[in-house]
């Protein structure tokens, strides 16, 4: 056993990528504030603009934010509302629409047009196409337009056109363009049918508006979208504001403004209404303060078909609706939880907008939803001060009870502590998503969403129309096989060990997992160190012989450890340098002997790998001695097992404390006194070994190109690298609860999972082999069973790459993350495999793209904290995007991806 010497790692910076970086920045940032020049906001307030990171500016008002400043006469433009962009999949031209006046509600609020050819970069001058152009001029109001393109290319624009009085809302008008907006039909009004909401006075408008744009939801595709119906049915004990659906029956087929059929679904008694809601209680603002809500729903479509809307409420969350016949009839509302059965989010009555994150319609079951997540229960109202808004990011999941979008936590996206009222919209064109959002109802900007806000760094790539020529290396090897004590008591393990498909094992601290064995040590072997080593009597080798037999029978390579295992007594008793040099060698070439050459009624193994002594290097527990005593010491057994059998492989010296980045050596001096001994006197040294302990995956991704680098300057060009001894060990590992700490103890999911991302990430690296410490099982933590043979974390973990070596034909992979290490593999019947190591990422979901791999199934085996090998089947999209489960922060996991042929798992 090791020294445990804690890995620190050295944080390395990419000067040049993180320099690329900030230009880009830089450039953006000053792009973005170009956009206000020569408007008052230049003078008022420079840099405000940026507050909310946009990467697009679509209109900066011309007019002064202060109401006192303003002209009456030009148009009144500080006001922009209900921001709403489409794009045109013929051309890529992008049209945005919004409800724009001096102030919200002024005399001259009206509808405004502008577009984009260069795919959002730059805009049109905005024109006026419904509604009152400025104060001076006033004019019927025009508010909340409804845009759409028909498949041909004609350009709706439909709104709620004022007909009496003062109020927003009344007849849906609207107007048409074949030319892109160039020029506009004359308004006409749709025939829209009666509701039990609106009032028994046909001359008295009906109160309705539609916030998001309407979207191909339809069941054939036609436009579908919810609306916020205003009012008091005879059977309502107060006026209230509710949820129906409406749907644009035949835009595509160009139909006259006046000839457009609307279909509403879910209207009446069938509404979405406070009153419906279940799993309560909520809050209810009093009736002298304001109406019970749902309003402002948005709608996304799940991937089996289901709708799912979004909605805003008076009730302190965001409430959900579900509807499985196509958005004719809803679930009764609910809060939003994080999850099925989670805990619910706070929001305020604010919008709350949500969007599939590949598309309208693309049904992807990735979403992303912007909530306030604040609420003050005390207060007797529900229009409170909203703050920032953060984004949480949404995911289907089919296998949910209730609510069919499990959502992740929120993260900042608006830092401004007031006015973020998002009425947005979202497009997503040649695979970039943009948010088009107005910032404090005043600036209309845009924002691309990638997958940084889904997978927080963890995503990978797999191309298995690349292969890379070469195969799996089994990396994999370990310490100690099947134990022989309490072998008759809890069984030996054979099977087990077997499917690890270890390829080599070291035999070292055998003794300290064999209770009252006398096995491999040379002192136990070799009891009498005054007797004649000649003699094939003075040897006891007939439990070592059933042990290695047992081993050999199930793992194709051991390395035998010559020395004493670790001494963790308060006196040494075989760490001492041994009385007589050249007669211990005989010892060991004794040992060599019996198992290669069939002496002292021995065996012809050819054990190929045969190690000298332990960890030198760390005082006491392993040697008494000096440096220069252990370098005579391994020269004198090296040169005499060479002599007598020059086809095997010896090496050493397993250093503890060495190591090769020059930062944290405290063996510096012993190891290159080591190296230089044995090059200026031609030491055999075929394998060169050393250990190492630590929480970090870099520096022992890194460590074996570095010792390749020391031992080249040595001369020792062909001399293999093996590290044999390394477990994961965490900061404070020191401390006795890194036994019994179920969360980053040593048989924790956690260090399961360090050892095979490190495996993983040692495939290209010149590693010759690795060891780890321990496979066999060493009381309760080490190895992959504890004291009564049950199976650890690592055992299902190190299974899990054990089943990766039946794919051996590598692909390409890369990864945006050095915790997320990913392999991929191919059999010679084609079939594929994905290994995905996520060692403590902090993402909840790994985006995986797996490129000549859309549509096709696999069964993924996990193992976490809570399952040992939990399977289920997914299938990759068409585009080749897979979504998996990540971990919680501080937390890992690994999920090995297995390809499906015919209807069941296996």
């Amino acid at each position: 056993m090791t020294d445990m010497m804690v890995a620190v790692s050295v944080a390395a910076g990419l000067v040049l990528g993180a320099c690329a970086a900030d230009a880009d920045s830089a450039a953006k940032e000053r792009r973005i504030l170009a956009s206000i020049k020569g408007t008052p906001r230049e003078r008022e307030a420079p840099r405000d603009i940026l507050v909310n990171k946009p990467d697009y500016v679509v209109f900066v008002p011309k007019q002064p934010l202060k109401l006192e400043l303003r002209n009456p006469r030009e148009t009144g433009d500080t006001y922009n509302d209900h921001f709403q962009v489409l794009n045109n999949p013929s051309n890529g031209h992008y049209y945005a629409f919004w409800t724009q006046a001096s102030k919200e509600g002024d005399i001259d609020q009206h509808i405004a047009f502008s577009k984009s050819v260069d795919e959002g970069m730059t805009w049109t001058e905005p024109v006026i196409v419904a509604g009152s152009p400025c104060r001076a001029r006033p004019m019927a109001i025009a508010s909340w337009q409804q845009p759409m393109l028909s498949k041909s290319g004609r350009l709706y624009c439909l709104w709620c056109q004022q007909v009496s009085g003062r109020g927003l809302t009344g007849a849906l008008f609207g107007i048409y363009s074949d030319d892109e907006g160039e020029t506009w039909s004359a308004p006409r009004d749709v025939k829209l049918p009666r509701t039990d909401a609106d009032d028994p006075d046909p001359t008295v408008p009906a109160g309705w508006i539609q916030w998001q744009r309407p979207l191909r939801q339809g069941a054939q595709g036609q436009y579908f979208v919810a609306t916020s119906r205003h009012g008091k049915a005879p059977y309502d004990d107060a006026p209230k504001c509710k949820i129906e659906f409406w749907q644009y029956d035949n835009i595509d087929d160009n139909p006259n403004v006046e000839d457009i059929k609307v279909t509403y679904f879910a209207t009446n008694r069938d509404a979405l209404d406070v009153s419906k809601m279940t799993g309560g209680p909520y809050f209810k603002p009093r009736p002298a303060r304001e109406v019970e809500a749902l309003e402002e729903a948005s709608v996304v479509k799940l991937p089996d078909g289901r709708l799912f809307a979004l909605m805003r409420s008076s009730i302190g969350h965001p409430v959900w609706s579900q509807s499985r016949d196509g958005g004719k009839t809803w679930s009764n509302p609910k809060a939003l939880l994080d999850r099925d059965g989670g805990k619910p989010y706070l929001h305020p009555r604010s919008p709350c907008p949500m969007y599939d994150w590949k598309g309208e319609n693309a049904a992807s079951g990735i979403y992303f939803a912007l909530v306030h997540n604040k609420f003050d229960f005390k207060k007797d109202y529900a229009y409170q001060d909203r703050g920032p808004l953060f984004l949480i990011a949404g995911r289907f999941n089919p296998a949910a009870k209730d609510q069919p979008v499990e959502f992740s936590e929120p993260k900042m996206f608006a830092p401004r502590t007031w006015g973020n009222s998002f009425y947005s919209s979202y497009t997503v064109q040649n695979g970039r998503g943009i948010l088009w959002f107005n910032d404090l109802k005043f600036y209309l900007l845009g924002r691309e969403i990638g997958p940084e806000w889904f997978d927080e760094g963890a995503r990978a790539a797999v191309d298995f129309t690349a292969p890379l020529g070469k195969d799996i290396r089994a990396l994999n090897g370990g310490n100690i096989g099947p134990n022989l004590s309490f072998a008759g008591t809890f069984g030996n393990c054979t099977n087990e060990f077997a499917a690890l498909r270890i390829p080599m094992t070291r035999l070292h601290d055998v003794p300290l997992a064999n209770a009252g064995m006398r096995v491999v040590d040379v002192q136990h072997i070799f009891g009498n160190e005054t007797a004649d080593p000649h003699d094939p009597c003075n040897y006891y080798f007939i439990q070592t012989d059933d042990y290695v037999s047992r081993l050999r029978s199930i793992c194709p390579e051991v390395m035998y450890r010559l020395g004493p295992s670790i001494e963790h007594s308060e006196s040494n008793y075989y760490t001492h340098p041994p009385s007589d040099f050249d007669k211990w060698a005989d010892v060991c070439l004794g040992i060599v002997k019996h198992y290669n050459d069939g002496w002292a009624n021995g065996y012809k193994w050819n054990i190929r790998y045969w190690e000298i002594w332990n960890e030198f290097d760390i005082g006491n527990r392993m040697w008494t001695g000096s440096t220069e005593e252990f370098c005579r010491l391994y020269e004198t057994v090296a040169r005499k097992i060479k002599t007598a059998f020059p086809s095997v492989k010896v090496g050493g010296p397993s250093f503890a404390r060495f190591h090769p980045d020059g930062v944290r050596n405290l063996s510096e001096d012993k190891a290159h006194a080591f190296l230089a001994y044995c090059r200026d006197r031609n030491v055999p040294l075929d394998f060169f070994s050393w250990h190492r302990y630590g929480f970090d995956l870099k520096p022992l991704l890194d460590e074996p190109a570095l010792m390749r680098k020391v031992l080249d300057s040595y001369g020792f060009t062909r001399t293999e690298l093996i590290l044999d001894e390394w477990h994961y060990w965490p900061p404070d590992g020191f401390k006795r609860k890194i036994i019994t700490d179920p969360v980053d103890g040593l048989a924790s999911a956690n260090a399961a999972v360090f050892a095979v991302a490190t495996i993983v990430g040692w495939q290209d690296s010149p590693l010759d082999m690795s060891c780890h410490y321990t496979v066999g099982g060493l009381l309760d933590y080490w190895g992959a069973w504890d004291s009564t043979n049950e199976r650890t974390k690592l055992y299902y973990a190190l299974r899990s790459f054990a089943r990766m070596l039946d794919y051996p034909h590598r692909v390409a992979v890369s990864s945006g993350n050095d915790g997320l290490q990913i392999l991929a593999g191919m059999n010679a019947d084609g079939k594929r495999a994905v290994l995905v190591a996520n060692f403590k990422t902090g993402a909840e979901r790994i985006r995986l793209t797996l490129k000549g791999a859309g549509g096709v199934r696999f069964a993924c085996t996990r193992m976490d904290d809570e399952n040992n090998e939990a399977r289920r089947e997914v299938k990759v999209e068409e585009d080749g995007t897979l979504w998996l489960d990540g971990a919680q922060k501080g937390r890992s996991a690994v999920a090995l991806l297995t390809e499906l042929q015919g209807k069941e798992m296996p």
